[in-house]
């Protein structure tokens, strides 16, 4: 009896080492195949559940599995994504070399000069611009908007294409969130582009229905288009995906603004003034409704002002940019100190701590309530070519463009650009491009780039 009873315990114990070893491991090494060396912060994962790991300083990982067939996912910014198949049930080690993408890309070539002129002619100024891969767009005009010329340059700045009648009063032209380009006049808007040197337009819609469309549409990635929505007066941001063929949305991350949000849970008259705020190009409608009191008119006046007070300067809106950079997406979630990675499928894998946007961090102070939102000042840049990251920080006219180390963090170097006030920048291939208009002469609009 003892012995059988003995028999059933060994078998259970077996049994259950069995199932709770039923996972193996995988692990191994990722390193950069042009130089050898240990690959840190790889996003390294299983496609059927997205179990993963990311990459230590010597770029060693280790994922436990359970199940085959399946396939490991190796993807790093700036490198080419391998898969590899998990078939056998066994332990796995596996030795991973990545090749960077930039070692395809066409020599960049550094002129003598910091800045120079993309596009020059002094009978035109340029309204705008807009980089479409390697060419430029540039929506140019003599004397009159109506007589707005749109032409397409590549990047040796020869002409490719140019339109000399455009449909309506030029207003500018609009990248959206799935990287197409669109000539926005007065009235519509028009999808452009390319075809055999002539440049063409289609797709007309109403102001109306393009700004409703992409407002709030921020980037694409593969199947997956990316929504921003904001929430409680602004304090907190909500961004979710959609998925183009599943027909689904899925939220990918929530930023709140938790001391402003604090602030107003302490003050509850703050919420009231800023839900009943008066837009001022309304006020003098209101003023036609029967308000016959100067006292009255002095109240709404001082009401108004009160809650555009509060809400430019104790609770603006929530500042986190979602940005594509390579395959995979990045928030820099300023009100938390972070930067937060997502995969394709909208995943966070990764998180780095970031300290430069704070000044003071002492808010107790009323004095902090001003100094610990430094952000504010910042907007972020990102290079698609190079997968580098830029926060642009503006003061007193002067613009200077700091490089963020993604896997740190921290601050690799600052660079100011040559121009006071410059206009929409944007960073592409190692330079910035943006359009400026001297001051000190009698000269037209022009567009500029600078070697970063």
């Amino acid at each position: 009896m003892v012995n059988t009873i003995l028999v059933l315990v060994l078998g259970l114990l077996v049994f259950f080492a069995t199932g709770q070893n039923g996972k193996f491991v995988i692990s191994g090494q990722v390193t950069d195949a042009s130089s050898g060396r240990p690959l840190p912060f790889a996003h390294v994962y299983l496609k059927s559940n997205k179990t993963g790991d990311v990459t230590s300083i010597d770029g060693n990982f280790r994922i436990e599995f359970s199940r085959t067939p399946d396939t490991l996912i190796v993807s790093s910014i700036g490198y080419h994504t391998v898969k590899m198949p998990v078939i056998s049930r066994n332990n796995h080690h596996f030795y991973i070399p990545l090749n960077p993408k930039t070692e395809s890309l066409s020599e960049v070539v550094i002129t003598a000069q910091p800045i120079e002129i993309v596009f020059r002619d002094d009978k035109y100024s340029v309204l705008d611009y807009e980089l479409d891969g390697g060419n430029i767009y540039l929506l140019i005009f003599r004397s009159k908007l109506t007589r707005s010329e749109l032409i397409l340059l590549d990047h040796a700045g020869d002409t490719i294409g140019r339109k000399d009648w455009l449909p309506g009063k030029a207003i500018g032209l609009y990248k959206d969130c799935l990287d197409n380009i669109h000539f926005v006049s007065n009235e519509y808007a028009w999808e452009i582009f390319e075809s055999y040197g002539e440049i063409k337009f289609r797709f007309p819609s109403t102001i109306d229905q393009f700004v409703e469309v992409f407002s709030s549409c921020v980037t694409s990635l593969h199947d997956h288009i990316f929504f921003r929505k904001y929430l409680l007066n602004g304090m907190a941001l909500e961004y979710y995906a959609a998925d183009q063929l599943e027909q689904r949305s899925v939220t990918l991350a929530t930023i709140r603004d938790d001391f402003a949000i604090n602030m107003i849970r302490k003050n509850p008259q703050d919420m009231s003034m800023l839900s009943n705020m008066t837009d001022p190009a309304d006020m003098m409608g209101d003023l036609s409704g029967g308000l016959e009191s100067r006292d009255q008119l002095g109240m709404l006046r001082s009401a108004n002002f009160q809650s555009h007070f509060l809400s430019t300067v104790f609770y603006k809106p929530v500042k986190a940019p979602l940005k594509r950079i390579d395959e995979n997406l990045a928030i820099f979630d300023f009100p938390n100190g972070l930067i937060r990675f997502f995969d394709p499928e909208g995943k966070q894998f990764y998180s780095v701590s970031i300290d430069f946007h704070l000044k003071n961090i002492e808010s107790n102070s009323f004095k902090g309530v001003f100094d610990r939102k430094e952000w504010e000042a910042y907007d972020i840049y990102v290079d698609e070519v190079l997968f580098k990251a830029y926060a642009l920080f503006t003061k007193g006219g002067k613009y200077t463009l700091k490089e963020i180390d993604l896997f740190t963090g921290k601050i690799n170097r600052s660079i100011k650009l040559y121009h006071p006030y410059p206009e929409k920048i944007t960073i592409r291939d190692g330079y910035a491009y943006f359009l400026y208009k001297p001051q000190s002469e009698w000269t037209n609009k022009r567009l500029y780039k600078q070697k970063l």
